[in-house]
This record gives C-alpha cells, structure tokens and sequence, in this order.
C-alpha cells in the first residue's frame, strides 16, 4: 500500500506545483512540508502540529483528508514496538533437547524396570513349578517291558526285587541326569547308555538311557528310558550283545569273495545292489 507521504509528492508534482508555492498559499513553513513527504516526524515540534499540517496539506492538493489520516495511524501503528506481554519467547533449543532427553531416560527406565519384573515374576514361577513337581513327584513301577517317559525333579522310578521294592528318585534334570539309588547318587550325560547296580551286589540290575535333557530349564525334565536287566524282568525280544554270535560262527549259504585288499590304507567308493535279502 502507498505511504501518506508519497501520495502527498504525486499529488503535488501531478499538479505542477513546487514547495515554495504551496508554503505560501497555505502559510506553512516549507521545512514542515518537506518533512510530510518525507514522513520525517522528527521535524515536527509535537504531534499535534503535524496532524494539522497534514491535514491542511491533504485538503490543500484535494486529496481526502481522512484517508491520508489513516495512511498516517496505519504506518505509526506498524513502526511502534510490539509490547512484550505479546511477543512469544522461543524456547532455546538445549531446553528442547534437555525436556526430550529427560523423557527417552524416564521412558527407558520405566521399560528397563518392566522387564526386570517380568522376568522377576518367571523366575518367581519357574521356581514354584520346581517346588511344585517336588511336591508332586509322579511314581512309575517298572515291569518287563521297556519304560520310556519324560521324568522330572522328585519323580521315582520303583524298581521290583527279591528282598522288596527299591525306590530310585530323580534329583536333577537340568544340563545332566541324576537320580538318587541306595548305593548313592548316579550322574548320566545326554545320550548316554549307562548300566546301574542299584542294590550294591556288583551287578547291573538295569540300563538307563537319556534321550532328552535341557541345559538351561530344570523345569523340562528329561526323557529317560530303562530297561530292567533282571532275569526275571528283562524283555523275551531284548538280546545282549554276548548273545550274539560272531562273523565267522555264522554259515552263510553265499561263498564269501575279498573285493579289494592292499597292504596300505586308503578310501575308496563302492557301489553295491542288493538282490536278496541280508
């Protein structure tokens, strides 16, 4: 939008006429017109004479009084300061970054202490599930056939016998398999067979075997299977290996023939197809 000022200018170079002629005709020193076209308020001795001036100067080229009045309160309004109840104070950025730093640590303790309760509370029930697999450990009786069974911390396996009942109790089930038998404590790895004497006489009574066992959760168990290796309890389809007849006691109705023989050691691939039964 034009200023008050350069609308007076126009209007006057429009007309043709210079400051010396319009001072005289409206008695106004030619300095204070000067400084209405300049918009120069310094000039002025107070407010009021330039609001006089002004207007008689506007009148004076026909120019509407009121508007250039308003052109005036327009642009004073625009260079007076903003008062400071209204300007909005930017925060700084290193109290930005401080208030969302404080919030990431709060929410990363909040996170932090949550987890550790969670895993507070399965520790909490993986402990109560022990105690209680302890209390309520599960008796299995062994007979002639192959016991096969995923056992855990306080089950006992009852063991028949000539003199009475031998009780064997599982004490651990985490990394290796334990169970208590009279003579002591007896330890088997993973995948481990293992011949136990449970009444101390020197003689294995049965075979143990452990399929399964976790090395991190107790509470798994592990899965074992026993064979009971008494004469009177071992399975009719259950052959030990010294039963079993050696190569050269065996008549086979095939003469045999040596494919390949060298008095150094050394692979070697064979190709074989099966015509009958072997």
């Amino acid at each position: 939008m034009e200023s008050y000022g350069e609308l007076l200018k126009k209007k006057r170079e429009s007309k043709e006429l210079d400051l010396d002629k319009a001072s005289r005709e409206i008695s106004i020193d030619k300095k204070y017109l000067v400084a209405l076209e300049d918009e120069d308020n310094s000039v002025f001795p107070g407010e009021a004479y330039l609001i006089g001036f002004l207007r008689n100067y506007s009148e004076y080229l026909e120019l509407d009084s009121a508007f250039v009045m308003q052109l005036y309160h327009n642009e004073k309004i625009q260079e007076s300061p903003i008062p400071e109840n209204l300007i909005i104070k930017r925060k700084s950025p290193w109290a930005i970054i401080a208030v969302v730093s404080g919030i990431v640590i709060i929410l990363a303790a909040i996170i932090g202490i949550s987890i550790w309760i969670l895993n507070r509370n399965n520790d909490k029930r993986k402990l109560a599930a022990i105690e209680i697999n302890r209390a309520e450990g599960k008796k299995y009786e062994l007979d002639n056939t192959k016991f096969v069974q995923r056992v855990y911390k306080g089950d006992q396996l009852i063991i028949p016998s000539a003199s009475g009942k031998i009780i064997l109790t599982v004490r651990e089930t985490l990394s290796s398999f334990a169970i208590d038998i009279p003579s002591g404590v007896f330890y088997s790895e993973l995948a481990e067979e293992s011949e136990i004497d449970t009444n101390g006489d020197s003689v294995p009574d049965l075979i143990l075997y452990v399929s399964d066992i976790s090395s991190t959760d107790e509470t798994r168990g592990a899965e074992i299977s026993v064979l009971l290796r008494n004469n009177n309890y071992v399975s009719s389809d259950f052959v030990y290996a010294e039963d079993i007849p050696l190569e050269s006691e065996v008549k086979s109705k095939y003469p045999q023939k040596v494919i390949i023989e060298d008095n150094r050691a050394y692979p070697f691939t064979i190709n074989a197809s099966f015509r009958d039964s072997c």
